[in-house]
């Protein structure tokens, strides 16, 4: 892997848990402060994952039924 790669990676692991780390400061801040409480915001989180992997899959679906035609070869055997 290349240094330019390495260092895409860990620029997005920093973004990663610097995103966790807000998120999980504002969940507190919302349970603490009554707005929601950690039932609620449980189940919405669980909500949101199944929400997320039910897209991932439609898109895997769609993904397998398109056609890459630049991967076939068109002619006799031998005189592509």
């Amino acid at each position: 892997m290349s240094s330019v790669s390495q260092e895409i990676i860990k620029d997005l692991a920093r973004q990663v848990l610097q995103q966790g780390a807000i998120i999980d400061a504002l969940c507190d801040i919302l349970v603490d402060k009554n707005v929601i409480t950690e039932e609620e915001l449980n189940g919405v989180i669980d909500d949101y994952i199944l929400d997320q992997e039910k897209y991932i899959e439609e898109i895997k679906e769609q993904q397998k039924s398109e056609i890459d035609l630049g991967a076939l070869h068109f002619g006799p055997i031998g005189e592509c």
